[in-house]
C-alpha cells in the first residue's frame, strides 16, 4: 500500500517503509532471515527490494521476487547460497575420534533456544541405543550454570545421566569439532552456519527435514552435497539414521576423510558459478518486469 510493504514471518507481521535507506534495509533483513551470518541472503533480498521499489514507482504495482533453490518463480539450483570457510583458522581434519576413544561422540553447536523437549527426547533415545556414546552440546548460552543445569535435568527425565553429556562453551569451536564423530541438527528450527563447519571438519550430520524455511536448512545443504541419506522426515527415522551411522566405524572414518574435498568440489563452495546463476536470475527478473509494463 503506497510506499509500504507488509512482511510476515513466524514472529508476526511488520509494516516496513520502502523508502528507507539501504543500510536500514540490511539491518531489517538480517533480523528477518534465518541465517544472520550469511550475507548472500541479505544481498539478494536487498536487490529484490530495490527492484520492488522501482516497480512501484514506474507502474504503481508491487513486484515480488523470490530467489530459492526449490520454489518458483526464480530458481538457483541446487542451492540458493554459498559458503566460504575460514581455512587458515579451522585447520586440518583429524582422524575419527571414535578410533582412539572407543565410543561414538555426537555433537551440536547451537543456541539453547533451538533445543526443545522433542529434540532432547530424540537425542536421549540415540544415546541410549548407541552403547557408551556421549553428546557434546556447545554454545555461549551454556557458559551459564543455570542453562547447563536445565538441559541436564531434561535429559535425566529421559533416563540419560550427566556422565553422557559434555556441556559448555568453547570458542573458536574447531578443536571441539575434532572431538565429534557425528553432528546432530536441531528441529523444527535447524542450525545454520555450524552445519557447513561440521561438514568441512569431516563431521556428517543428521537432520530432520521439517517445516519450510528454517526447518529445511539442513536438508538443503545435504541434498546439494549429495548426502540425502542423512536427511530424516520423522523423529523415528532421525533416531534410526543416527544409530545406523554410528554402527559402522570404518564407514565413518572414510566419510570423515572425504567430506572436506566433497565440500570444496560441490556447488556450496562454487562462488563464481553461483554468481553467474544469480546474474541470470536478475536478468530474468528484469525481463519479467518489462513484460508486465
Amino acid at each position: 500500500v503506497g510506499s509500504e510493504m507488509c512482511i510476515r514471518d513466524r514472529r508476526g507481521t511488520m509494516q516496513l517503509n520502502l523508502d528507507l535507506p539501504k543500510y536500514k534495509w540490511k539491518e531489517i533483513l538480517k533480523y528477518l532471515t534465518p541465517h544472520r551470518e550469511e550475507s548472500e541472503y541479505v544481498a539478494m533480498l536487498c536487490t529484490a527490494i530495490e527492484m520492488t521499489k522501482e516497480g512501484m514507482t514506474l507502474n504503481q504495482k508491487i513486484y515480488t521476487f523470490l530467489v530459492s533453490n526449490n520454489l518458483p518463480p526464480h530458481y538457483l539450483p541446487p542451492r540458493a547460497a554459498t559458503w566460504k570457510p575460514d581455512k587458515q583458522n579451522m585447520g586440518s581434519v583429524n582422524t575419527l575420534p571414535a578410533l582412539k576413544k572407543g565410543y561414538i561422540t555426537f555433537g551440536t553447536l547451537t543456541r539453547s533456544i533451538r533445543i526443545n523437549d522433542r529434540v532432547i527426547k530424540v537425542w536421549a533415545e540415540i544415546l541410549k541405543r548407541v552403547k557408551s556414546s556421549k553428546l557434546i552440546i556447545n554454545s555461549r548460552d551454556f557458559d551459564h550454570y543455570k542453562t547447563k543445569r536445565m538441559i541436564i535435568s531434561k535429559f535425566r527425565e529421559y533416563e540419560v545421566d550427566s556422565d553422557c553429556l559434555e556441556i559448555g562453551y568453547q570458542s573458536p569451536p574447531w578443536d571441539l569439532m575434532r572431538q565429534i564423530d557425528i553432528a546432530l541438527d536441531c528441529f523444527p528450527h535447524n542450525c545454520g552456519t555450524t552445519l557447513y563447519e561440521h561438514l568441512f571438519m569431516g563431521n556428517p550430520f543428521i537432520t530432520f527435514s521439517n517445516r519450510p524455511g528454517v526447518g529445511k536448512i539442513g536438508s538443503s545443504i545435504l541434498s546439494t552435497l549429495g548426502h540425502s541419506e542423512w536427511v530424516a522426515t520423522s523423529e523415528d527415522e532421525y533416531i534410526q539414521k543416527a544409530v545406523n551411522l554410528a554402527s559402522d566405524i570404518e564407514k565413518l572414518n572414510i566419510i570423515r576423510s572425504s567430506l572436506r574435498q566433497e565440500m570444496e568440489q560441490s556447488p556450496i563452495m562454487d562462488h563464481k558459478g553461483f554468481v553467474k546463476k544469480l546474474e541470470k536470475v536478475y536478468k530474468q527478473m528484469w525481463e519479467n518486469y518489462l513484460n508486465k509494463k
